[in-house]
């Protein structure tokens, strides 16, 4: 006996089936995606913590080389002091793609990421990919992954920020693997 499976499906049902597995976004969820993920770099650049929380879900999966579900707010106070650190930040974003699957979507960018401390700048570059779910208030991040491509300048100013975040000095294990994530960075 045929299963449901089987069944001949019409061409119209196959069209919306195809449509619902992966569509090329309409211009206002292309905008309005854009826009989501344009808030968290340019929010947090000036410390506008609400609206960077606003552009997240609940829950992140949050991999900046180690995977982590987070709460937003959790993300938040994590970010909050480490970019505080820093005199200024400017993450800028190009080259956004974006792929809407019903009420899901994926989104990537091109970043370049400046940060400051008195004369000395850090500056790294790479990937960043997105997944994001449409809400009832629109479309909010469930996963961020960053994937650096290059750094350049001081890359001391990480290391420094982090302990400046934590209010004090970091322990030289951390500050060599941090060199390490740094070089890593440099060489790809």
């Amino acid at each position: 006996m045929p299963s449901s499976i089987d069944k001949p499906v019409s061409s119209a049902s196959a069209a919306s089936a195809r449509e619902l597995v992966e569509s090329e976004p309409t211009g206002r969820d292309r905008a309005a995606i854009t826009e989501t993920i344009t808030t968290i770099a340019a929010s947090a650049d000036v410390h506008a913590w609400a609206q960077v929380r606003a552009a997240f879900a609940d829950v992140v999966l949050l991999d900046y080389g180690t995977p982590e579900r987070l709460s937003s707010d959790a993300i938040i106070a994590r970010w909050r002091p480490l970019l505080q650190a820093f005199d200024a930040t400017q993450h800028q974003l190009r080259g956004v793609t974006v792929r809407v699957t019903g009420d899901s979507a994926t989104a990537s960018a091109s970043f370049q990421a400046t940060h400051s401390m008195g004369h000395a700048i850090w500056i790294l570059t790479g990937q960043y990919e997105y997944a994001l779910q449409r809400s009832p208030l629109g479309w909010v991040v469930t996963a961020t992954r960053m994937i650096p491509a290059s750094s350049s300048g001081d890359t001391s100013l990480l290391a420094r920020a982090q302990a400046m975040a934590r209010g004090s000095q970091p322990p030289e294990a951390e500050a060599a693997h941090e060199r390490d994530v740094i070089a890593a960075a440099t060489v790809r």
